[in-house]
């Protein structure tokens, strides 16, 4: 049975805002930051460490940092850009939601109905600060692709068990101070969802459902966070991770020439494609390529690689040249929405 985080992350994925986390709050070891090094487990993003602060930095004291750890250096000034009301306080839905009603009183009130089998939406308390480093930016790709292999020996060290694939290298996020968060799975017919809470303060705050009596429905929920204080100014600080950006890695192998696109099959490279690379690559649509006759005379160098860029998330795909028939044929940096199925 398919869980709530990924639900709540496929519905959600297309507002593309970055991937969707169905525990927005910080772990015990701080809140979400630029450079981190990490894995996302059931919609929660945990920290390894962070490769921009230096070794001995408080953030890196909890576990260390690998081997002859070397920090992730770029021009901060023109690649990091954070806007600090990038969203306003209310809902965001997935498009199988439809918002059918709102009002606005001692709190606001929202009423959504919901045509599809799934559905989810989070209704942000605050406004939501967004900080991320541009996608041009070279230097966090050419950084994953030279110490990745040292962060999965890391992370096995402390005795995580995961592939070398769920490593993940933090490049954005949009947070905010409070809010509430749904996902649903229905059998039968259509259902409405409704809440009302008070706006900068999602804590407590439970939907309301209202389906027909022969519609099965799964839903779940969550809100936060809970405050133990208040700041003098009242205004809690931002620093619920709502949506995440970041890079991934990813190994591939092909018998032959392949032409691959993000988020299409691979296809052979035929005379007519390889004429179009230069003005595929000059409109920049949907995918990221790259000659394969043009990888095979790089394919010994570990920094081979080329750029793709989209909205969301960012994934780094190497096919490697194995010793056998098989052998590598494109190098492609694909900047891609994930589901969690890469």
């Amino acid at each position: 049975m398919t869980s709530a985080a990924e639900i709540y992350a496929n519905q959600l994925l297309p507002r593309r805002h970055g991937l969707p986390l169905w525990q927005p709050e910080p772990t015990k070891f701080g809140e979400v930051l630029i450079g981190d090094v990490g894995f996302i487990l059931e919609g929660c993003f945990y920290r390894l460490f962070n490769a921009i602060r230096p070794a001995d930095d408080p953030v890196n004291a909890h576990f260390g940092v690998p081997p002859d750890f070397v920090p992730l250096r770029y021009n901060e000034t023109a690649m990091l850009h954070t806007t600090a009301n990038y969203l306003p306080p209310g809902p965001l839905h997935s498009s199988s939601m439809r918002q059918i009603k709102s009002s606005y009183g001692a709190g606001a009130a929202y009423k959504f109905s919901c045509k599809s089998d799934q559905g989810a939406l989070v209704v942000l308390g605050d406004h939501a600060t967004r900080s991320l480093v541009l996608q041009s930016c070279t230097a966090f790709q050419q950084y994953m692709h030279q110490y990745h292999d040292a962060w999965h020996a890391f992370a096995t060290a402390l005795g995580h068990t995961l592939d070398s694939s769920e490593i993940v290298l933090v490049s954005g996020w949009l947070k905010t101070s409070s809010w509430a968060l749904a996902a649903c799975t229905s059998c039968g017919r259509a259902h409405e969802v409704s809440i009302q809470a008070q706006l900068g303060s999602m804590a407590g705050v439970e939907f309301g459902i209202e389906i027909a009596e022969d519609a099965a429905l799964s839903f779940e929920q969550r809100s936060g966070p809970t405050r133990e204080w208040v700041p003098e100014d009242g205004k809690f600080p931002r620093d619920q991770c709502l949506f995440l950006r970041y890079y991934k890695m990813k190994r591939r192998i092909f018998l032959g020439k392949r032409l691959v696109a993000a988020g299409s099959r691979e296809q052979s490279l035929t005379d007519s494609d390889q004429a179009m690379l230069t003005k595929i690559l000059a409109d920049n649509i949907d995918g990221c390529l790259s000659s394969s006759d043009d990888f095979a005379e790089r394919a010994a160098d570990s920094s081979s690689q080329t750029v793709c860029a989209d909205d969301d998330v960012s994934e780094l795909e190497i096919q490697e040249e194995p010793q056998s028939l098989y052998h590598a044929s494109v190098s492609i940096f694909q900047y891609a929405l994930d589901a969690g199925q890469c």
